[in-house]
């Protein structure tokens, strides 16, 4: 085997090593990531300083396509924040994709809690409920409100 010392040859067979090796790029690449832990994160944090307006640009495009996931990480950075209880994180993606396709079908919907995290509620799939948005507008953190139309309940999950 002989080396390659052209630079944009050495790029160009890289590339299609990794697009005809997906799985052994992707251990290979978290093999070496475990080993260099600290000097990828660093690499990592000194790319998303030096690249702030075009990672920002990237986020809001990949939110805008997939609210659902925009709404699940908001909601769960605030059940952090608020200390609250926070379930299995595949049952509430199942109710955030299950809003999506409402949305997708013409439904302005939203995602609420039942008992508001700031009133101490839990940020799991048993206090959560796809509600008309309107009605989550006026719901807001009150706990008397009930909503006129529901088309997701916790006891469906089961």
């Amino acid at each position: 085997m002989h080396k390659i010392t052209d630079k944009e040859t050495l790029r160009i067979y890289s590339q299609l090593y990794r697009l005809e090796f997906p799985e052994r790029t992707r251990k290979a690449t978290r093999k070496y990531r475990a080993k260099n832990l600290n000097f990828c994160r660093n690499c990592s944090n000194n790319w998303n300083k030096t690249h702030r307006e075009a990672q920002n640009i990237t986020q809001k495009r990949y939110y805008d396509s997939h609210p659902e996931i925009y709404f699940y990480h908001a909601n769960l950075r605030r059940a952090r924040e608020q200390a609250a209880t926070i379930g299995d994180p595949t049952a509430i993606k199942e109710i955030y994709n299950e809003a999506r396709k409402l949305r997708k079908a013409g439904f302005k919907v939203a995602v609420d809690h039942i008992i508001p995290l700031s009133k101490g509620g839990a940020h799991s799939a048993e206090n959560l409920q796809i509600i008309d948005a309107l009605e989550n507008a006026k719901k807001r953190n009150t706990l008397d409100y009930k909503p006129r139309i529901i088309y997701h309940a916790a006891s469906k999950i089961s």
